[in-house]
């Protein structure tokens, strides 16, 4: 049977990935069950193996700031949209969490008072050349690159 060979091979790949046999007594369905699924599993794009979820109070301050500081939409920072494809946002995992590593928001035309306080993550902020009226960045303690013009 040829394609026993496969499923032998697939069974292999994975004794030597893990370094932990295997009964080696598998019937013929349950080998094909056990390949079908690691072939899956190693074959996800990465954001469905994602588990992490994004900071709640970080995502809902970025959507804020979308609906009230930008009147054209060019940051696309919608509820229901992606956090990952938001423009000008760069994520990074901490205790298994989203939160915002940095802030790149120059030159998009941002109105009023712009709230960014309490991303603890947060290192990096530039928001030049906008219409910002007032800028909170209270509580960043990480932050240690601002740019505002």
């Amino acid at each position: 049977m040829k394609n026993n060979s496969f499923f032998k091979f697939m069974l292999n790949i994975y004794m030597f990935m893990t370094n932990k046999p295997l009964i080696k007594h598998f019937s013929t369905s349950s080998l094909h069950i056990f390949c079908l699924a690691l072939c899956l599993l190693t074959f996800l794009p990465p954001d469905t193996a994602r588990s992490q979820s994004y900071d709640p109070t970080e995502k809902s301050k970025l959507q804020y700031v979308g609906l009230t500081n930008d009147p054209k939409g060019i940051l696309n920072w919608k509820i229901d949209s992606d956090p990952a494809t938001w423009i000008g946002v760069t994520w990074g995992v901490f205790n298994d969490t989203y939160h915002t590593r940095i802030i790149n928001i120059d030159n998009k035309n941002l109105i009023g008072d712009l709230n960014l306080s309490e991303f603890n993550i947060l290192s990096s902020l530039n928001a030049n050349y906008n219409l910002l009226t007032s800028l909170d960045v209270s509580d960043n303690t990480n932050l240690t690159a601002l740019e505002v013009s």
